[in-house]
């Protein structure tokens, strides 16, 4: 790369650039702050070490919002006007770098472990995992990396870490993105109810996931066209850590959504992907009839789960503490229906017929 000097620098596509991908990621994080509150006001049965979990992403991505707003107002105010300290690469600026592969990751090891918990394909989750794991450790190695370098005009040196880095984040959320949707739409069953809840969270899906993906791609294809000059990759690489826990953070939330929007489904654990399915356990009653069997709670108040294999097949399941539940498909429903119809009739006229002999014996009896 040509040495670049200090008075040619282009603010607008540099310092320009960072100021409005910290502005934008601020908005992200006033989301990311409604998000966490609602979870954690609404009072999931998740394990302590989830919520503590979410507790982290959220503190790590508050600490990324400062330091790089620490890095503009180092620019901007600190050094106002000083263009020499503008081509160096200040620490608050490498920092969230950090932040943001960690977040990343955990992120998308939360969305693979739910994908395997429906599909068990071991070979699509090793693969993301793969792709995963080697973007954190390149953005982990150009992190330190850029230490060394003290200079925007030397981050040429570890451009293939960036693209490494870039690509294979690129690929696991594509796979994640597409898994996801996959997954839900395999699920459907022919229940009205139920496909409906699958329909909303496929709108869910690729509203947040997607734009995950597409923020990858942006950073892979604006660093890659200007690297050499620009700062515009580095402003959307600002918001991509704040989308991931936002798609995170609507996954969780949407559950308690979809439960009160639909009081029975046959479906109430409905965070994405769909790993196992729970029949809701009514106030007023101990016992539920629907289109889909019947269902008798436990004592204990607890759902009964049945995992999606079994709510495809119209399985028998059995919880721990609770009864066993028969899920019937629709084409078994009509089965049933047709065999008590055949049954009906046949007790029917046997019935006639015995009437019939018994008429006829009296008859036969008076005549004599």
């Amino acid at each position: 790369m040509a040495s670049e000097s200090p008075l040619s620098l282009n603010l607008d596509s540099n310092l320009g650039a960072l100021l409005l991908g910290n502005l934008f990621a601020a908005g992200l994080y006033g989301v990311t702050c409604v998000q966490a509150l609602t979870f954690f006001k609404k009072g999931y049965k998740d394990s302590i070490v989830f919520r503590m979990l979410v507790f982290f992403l959220w503190m790590l991505d508050t600490s990324h919002i400062a330091l790089i707003t620490h890095a503009i107002y180092h620019y901007l105010v600190s050094y106002y006007g000083d263009l020499t300290a503008v081509s160096s690469i200040v620490w608050s600026l490498i920092a969230p770098i950090f932040i943001t592969c960690l977040s990343d990751l955990i992120v998308r090891c939360y969305f693979a472990s739910r994908i395997w918990q429906v599909s068990k394909n071991n070979m699509l989750i090793g693969i993301i995992t793969i792709a995963s794991s080697v973007s954190f450790a390149a953005a982990l190695a150009g992190g330190v990396r850029a230490f060394e370098l003290k200079t925007f005009e030397n981050l040429s040196e570890i451009s293939y870490l960036i693209y490494l880095s870039f690509g294979c984040g690129v690929a696991a959320d594509i796979l994640i993105t597409t898994s996801l949707c996959s997954t839900l739409m395999q699920h459907r069953n022919g229940f009205k109810k139920t496909d409906s809840i699958l329909h909303m969270l496929l709108l869910y899906t690729i509203n947040t996931t997607l734009l995950t993906s597409l923020c990858s791609i942006a950073c892979l294809v604006t660093y890659a066209i200007w690297r050499t000059d620009k700062l515009i990759f580095v402003a959307v690489y600002f918001s991509f850590s704040k989308l991931y826990l936002i798609s995170l953070f609507a996954t969780l939330n949407t559950r308690q959504t979809l439960s009160e929007s639909e009081r029975f489904t046959g479906v109430t654990d409905l965070s994405l992907p769909l790993a196992e399915t729970q029949v809701k356990n009514p106030s007023r009653s101990n016992t539920m009839s629907t289109n889909m069997g019947t269902v008798t709670p436990p004592h204990n108040g607890t759902a009964s789960p049945v995992t999606a294999s079994e709510f495809r097949h119209g399985q028998m399941a059995r919880s721990r503490t609770g009864p066993r539940v028969l899920l019937r498909r629709p084409h078994q429903n009509v089965n049933s229906f047709r065999s008590g119809l055949d049954t009906a009739r046949s007790q029917l006229k046997t019935g006639v017929m015995r009437a019939w002999e018994m008429v006829s014996r009296r008859n036969g009896n008076g005549s004599a």
